[in-house]
């Protein structure tokens, strides 16, 4: 099963807070099918670039990190979108809503700790 991880379990494991799980951090460790959505990394660019999340690093470094890490870029398929209008509107945020979609797509595990976001259909984990 591949794991798809939310913006901020990718910012926590970055930063390595121990806000993680240990059943997620060992996981992320042991380097399960990790997948992180280029629409994470498009939020995380917009608010680092706003000043509205400040990061340890540098923004440029995450690409590094995901190497190192084995965590691959999942890229947004047409199919994301389509599946993300018809998504019930539990959920606000278009981040988190087109990640929903891209587990529903890929029957990825999505890490989350986002309440709204256990509220749809997808296998989840925190």
């Amino acid at each position: 099963m591949g794991y798809l991880l939310d913006t901020h379990t990718l910012i926590f494991y970055i930063e390595g807070k121990k806000t993680l799980s240990s059943q997620v951090k060992k996981i992320i460790d042991d380097k399960k099918e990790l997948f992180v959505s280029t629409a994470s990394l498009w939020e995380i660019s917009i608010k680092n670039g706003l000043g509205k999340l400040p990061l340890k690093g540098e923004f440029s470094q995450i690409h590094d990190f995901l190497l190192l890490n084995s965590i691959e870029i999942l890229t947004l398929d047409f199919n994301d979108f389509l599946i993300q209008r018809s998504l019930p509107l539990l959920h606000r945020d278009p981040f988190d809503r087109i990640l929903v979609a891209q587990a529903q797509r890929t029957g990825y595990c999505l890490i989350t700790m986002d309440r709204e976001i256990l509220k749809y259909d997808i296998k989840t984990l925190w």
